[in-house]
């Protein structure tokens, strides 16, 4: 990209600055992992929110995942440097949209309509970020990525559609659009802060802010349906905090900072087929023909319509960075 960063940056994990093989670069790498996680992380949270119930789960896990991120953000980097003003407002308003209006409207809107129209619903993100930054005239898409994220759409459809099983409803498929919403919000929102935070400290303070949204509804269903915690949803919850807040997180902002809201977006395509995966290996749910199929569509239309990364310009601690 020709980018030159006028500062390391305490905390950075130490990527190599070559490219991984097929034009993919290592923040791309640190993304897709992100996601892989993640997709661990839906079955994850399918067994534990029978005996915990999905908010009291979805609170715990970032209350204890956000106390990780900033203490290892601390250790890391020293005291969090909370910004001010309109930066703290954005900061608090992609907090809002990214983490307490997305669990909430993923953990109702299962409720109220089947989980493959909620994965469904999710997976539209990335048309949703190169729809906004392309109608603001803020980045410029091919033909061909354009193409690719219709190939990417097609087969995430596939692979939703293929599996349903469960009845849907007009109240929870309006609920679940929230989750590309709010998660497109979110990406833009959060994008141009990282060129004056560096990225661990930046999601230590975003869950921090998340977590503090969502205990109150924590607590007031685990008064209405109480918690019954034994030694397994412990350890879901161990990972759940661990690998799907705190590491993922870290991950996620660094990916984020060198690829751009756009590409990074794109990568959201393989949750629900990777999710289907981690089901049939974990608790044995069946893959059909027809989803392997739209699991390589997902994988084409990924490669094919990933836009060029366009790396924040990096503005701590002297002159900025220069534009990709």
């Amino acid at each position: 990209m020709g980018v030159v960063r006028q500062q390391a940056g305490a905390g950075r994990l130490p990527l190599p600055g070559r490219a991984l093989p097929g034009g993919a670069g290592w923040g791309d790498g640190l993304v897709l992992v992100t996601y892989v996680i993640w997709s661990a992380n839906v079955v994850v949270t399918k067994l534990a929110v029978g005996p915990v119930g999905p908010l009291t789960f979805s609170a715990l896990r970032w209350v204890l995942g956000a106390g990780l991120l900033a203490a290892l953000a601390r250790w890391r980097e020293g005291p969090l440097r909370w910004p001010r003003g309109r930066e703290l407002a954005q900061l608090t308003l992609a907090a809002g949209c990214g983490v307490v209006i997305n669990q909430v409207s993923f953990t109702w809107a299962l409720r109220l309509t089947s989980a493959d129209n909620v994965s469904l619903l999710a997976g539209t993100a990335p048309l949703g970020v190169a729809g906004w930054l392309a109608w603001r005239r803020r980045q410029r898409l091919s033909t061909r990525v354009w193409a690719g994220l219709g190939v990417g759409l097609a087969g995430l459809g596939l692979v939703v559609l293929t599996g349903a099983h469960g009845r849907s409803s007009v109240a929870g498929d309006l609920v679940g659009l929230g989750l590309p919403v709010s998660w497109t919000a979110y990406l833009l929102l959060i994008s141009p802060l990282l060129s004056r935070h560096p990225p661990l400290a930046l999601a230590a303070m975003v869950s921090l802010v998340g977590s503090i949204g969502l205990a109150p509804l924590g607590i007031v269903e685990a008064v209405v349906a109480p918690a019954r915690f034994d030694s397994g949803v412990l350890g879901l919850l161990a990972f759940s905090a661990l690998a799907a807040v705190t590491l993922s997180g870290w991950l996620y902002y660094t990916g984020l900072e060198r690829l751009g809201p756009t590409r990074t977006s794109v990568y959201g395509y393989t949750q629900p087929f990777l999710g289907i995966v981690f089901a049939a290996a974990l608790i044995g749910e069946p893959i059909r023909p027809l989803q392997l199929v739209g699991g390589v569509a997902i994988t084409l239309g990924v490669l094919a319509g990933r836009p060029p990364a366009v790396r924040v310009p990096v503005l701590r601690g002297g002159a900025p960075a220069p534009s990709p």
